[in-house]
């Protein structure tokens, strides 16, 4: 416990801070590369595509985007949330905490239902080819 006093606030936020940055570049990667790997590759993945797998691939496209926009979305308000913070308006900067937190939780949740359902079509697509559709 004596270890935790000597640690300053500053060192604790640049911890953090870091963190949450390795975080964020960690799902824009994971999501963007999914994203065009998925679509480079897409007639390699699905030669032969069905309106299952294509709706699967839909819906997984769209579940990338909107992880993308969730944490560019997350970044923009920690702007604002440090700027509230510098000018000692902290209501404000929660709130845009709790927002935050709820953005982050849904492009993570957004980021594996994506690739999930990417995967799901790339199955649904193999399967087809395989067994022809029975």
């Amino acid at each position: 416990m004596a270890e935790n006093q000597d640690v300053s606030r500053e060192t604790i936020f640049r911890v953090l801070a870091t963190d949450a940055d390795g975080y964020y570049k960690l799902v824009l990667t994971v999501a963007s590369s999914f994203l065009g790997g998925s679509l480079v590759f897409l007639e390699k993945f699905l030669p032969h595509p069905t309106a299952l797998s294509l709706a699967f691939l839909s819906v997984g496209w769209a579940s990338l985007v909107t992880s993308i926009g969730l944490i560019a979305n997350v970044r923009l308000r920690n702007l604002q949330s440090g700027a509230f913070a510098l000018e000692n308006k902290i209501t404000e900067a929660q709130a845009l905490d709790l927002v935050k937190a709820r953005h982050t939780e849904w492009a993570a949740r957004c980021l594996i239902g994506g690739m999930a359902l990417i995967v799901a079509a790339c199955a649904t697509g193999l399967w087809t080819h395989m067994y022809g559709g029975k």
